[in-house]
Order: structure tokens, then sequence, then C-alpha cells
């Protein structure tokens, strides 16, 4: 009897014994809440060129975020580029991942040019002509005088000269544009109603030369063929 009541202690202890030595089960933990923002990265310049009316193509940007990983499929881009007019144009870019973290946004200024930009700038003009009636020759004069051309801001090789001579006469163009070498000059002068134009521009872009023909409205007979180098200063 002793030996059976023995034997059902031990048991007894051991078990409990065990039971003791179990480890217990981890306490829950609480996530940590994610409030790292996403990092943007642009692709391409932070400054960008484009000439008019030639189509922008945003180059885009990427967006990485520690916990969601890679999120540029969800860039918002904000602003736009308007290539008929020159200036300066800002995109924005700005992203947030799934915990709503926003990124820090990001900037890319685009600089909308005109092809003639160039030619901004004060000059020294040369300026001479012939007059011509009837095919011949009468007289050649020439003249010195100073000149501005501004690039146009909505005129695609288009830009402003501040005075030219045309013929005898001296001359405000309303606008000129230039399409390889041949120059296209409008103004506002009802002496002169018709004009051609042509011309070249040195490939050191400090020079060019204007050549134009005009027809006397009041001596329909006579022509004025005008030369005007003009040379930056």
């Amino acid at each position: 009897m002793k030996t059976k009541l023995f034997s059902l202690l031990l048991t007894v202890t051991i078990i409990t014994a065990c039971k003791k030595d179990k480890p217990e089960d981890p306490a829950p933990t609480t996530p940590t809440a994610d409030t790292t923002p996403p990092v943007i990265t642009l692709t391409g310049k932070q400054s960008d060129t484009c000439y008019m009316t030639l189509a922008y193509t945003d180059p885009g940007a990427t967006a990485n975020d520690n916990t969601d990983g890679n999120i540029t499929s969800s860039i918002l881009v904000t602003g736009t580029v308007n290539t008929a007019v020159t200036g300066d144009y800002i995109l924005q870019y700005n992203v947030k991942d799934a915990a709503n973290n926003s990124a820090a946004t990001v900037s890319r200024t685009v600089h909308v040019l005109n092809p003639v930009d160039f030619l901004n700038g004060n000059y020294a003009v040369t300026g001479s002509y012939t007059a011509m009636i009837l095919g011949a020759t009468s007289t050649i004069t020439s003249s010195s005088y100073t000149a501005t051309a501004v690039a146009s801001t909505t005129i695609n090789n288009g830009f402003n000269i501040s005075t030219i001579n045309l013929g005898p006469t001296q001359i405000v163009p309303y606008s000129t544009t230039v399409n390889n070498n041949i120059f296209s000059i409008s103004y506002f002068n009802g002496s002169y109603p018709k004009s051609t134009a042509s011309g070249t521009i040195c490939l050191c872009k400090n020079s060019f030369t204007i050549e134009t023909v005009a027809y006397d409205q009041m001596y329909p007979s006579r022509t004025h063929h005008a030369r005007n180098i003009f040379v930056k200063q």
C-alpha cells in the first residue's frame, strides 16, 4: 500500500514539475506605426529645356517607400508646359504611401525657348542700299546705326528688331521671322507696302545680315535694294 501511494505521489510531482518548466506564451506585440514618408527621385534634369512648338516629354520620376516598396505608379504630377509660349514652367511631383505619409514635393523647371534666343542683344549695324529706276542704278548710299534684337515670346523663330534701313527710310519692323536663311519682315509703312527679305546668320551666332527689296509706293518704277549687317556689340 505504501509503495502504491509513493508511486502516485512521485507521478504527481513529475507532472507538476513538467508544467512549471513549460515556457509561457509570449505577450502580443503592438505593430509599429509607419511614419516614414516615401522618397521621390527625378528622372532626367531638374532644369530642362524645350524649344517652341516641339512636344515636351516629361522624363518623370520614381518613388520608393520603406514599407510599400516601389510606388512610382502612384505619383501625381501637377503643372503643364505650354510650348507655344516661351517662359519657365514648373512641374511638381508628389505621392503618398498606404499609411498616408506624403513625400517631400519634388519640382522640375522646364524652360521653353525660342530657337533664335541667341540673337538677343544690341547690335552695331552697317546699312547700305541701291535705288534702281526702271532697272538702272541711280544711287548708292550707306549709313551706320544701332539696333536691338529680342526674341519673340509667341512666334517660333521670330524676333523683333528695333530698327532697320529699308531703302532710304529707317523703319521699325512689326516682326521678323527667319526660316533657314529666309527672313520675313512685317511692318506698317505706307511708302513700302511690299518687300522681300533674305539673309544669313553667322555660325558664330554674333552677327547676321538681312537684305531686302522694297517697292516704292510713290514711284512704282523704283525699287530699293538694302543690305543691313548686324554685328552684336
